[in-house]
């Protein structure tokens, strides 16, 4: 009973700071609020972002308190869009959409991400970002979504021959070989191993070679 009670009581915390953000912004216009400098929008949303904090540190249930927690992230994102802090808030939905639900819910982490490189396209966090949701269409088997995700890097590629790392051509060869393109996949495993010999990426590329080489001798 007494865990219930807490559970009912840091709901009802959550609805108060809401109300109590909600209420202070209603003084204040949304247009106000926005138009205030990078350096006051970064202090409003670390006061908004530090009572999340508070509220959710000692939750026993996280479940219960998703939904409250995803609109106060949308709304420190839509009220402090200087602040840096709205940059980690689209992260931090992310993280919630992909390892808070069963199953992931994608498209609407697909969409935060989507929304994220339109207002911040030079932002480092989008790497972080991107890196997060990759990482779970890989471990999830979501190949499609991942050759989707890397086509235009792919592209990019094939342009300028320039690649940042092995981890985008690795998981872009992973989703060809899971979805049957050998022929794709090993060229990009072999652009992996050298490119980026040293790499884990390369080891594993190796080992996928090799199984591709035993399936086409089979296949024969």
């Amino acid at each position: 009973m007494a865990k219930y009670l807490n559970l009912a009581l840091l709901s009802l915390l959550f609805l108060g700071f809401l109300l109590i953000t909600n209420t202070a912004i209603a003084a204040e216009t949304i247009e106000e609020v926005q138009s205030l400098s990078a350096e006051d929008q970064n202090i409003k949303a670390l006061e908004a972002f530090n009572q999340i904090l508070e509220l959710t540190e000692d939750s026993a249930d996280r479940a219960s308190i998703l939904k409250p927690l995803e609109s106060a992230y949308r709304d420190i994102i839509s009220k402090y869009p200087k602040a840096v802090l709205s940059q980690e808030c689209y992260w931090r939905l992310v993280m919630i959409y992909i390892n808070e639900y069963n199953p992931p819910l994608f498209e609407k982490a697909e969409q935060a991400y989507d929304d994220f490189i339109k207002k911040y396209p030079d932002s480092q966090v989008k790497n972080l970002i991107a890196h997060t949701l990759t990482d779970a269409f890989y471990k999830q088997g979501k190949w499609e979504k991942l050759l989707k995700f890397y086509a235009p890097v792919i592209k990019e590629f094939i342009r300028t021959e320039k690649l940042a790392g092995p981890s985008e051509m690795f998981l872009y060869s992973e989703a060809k070989f899971h979805t049957g393109d050998l022929v794709e996949a090993e060229k990009g495993y072999k652009i992996v191993i050298d490119r980026f010999p040293d790499s884990r990426d390369s080891l594993i590329s190796k080992k996928r070679l090799e199984e591709i080489k035993d399936k086409k001798s089979k296949a024969n």
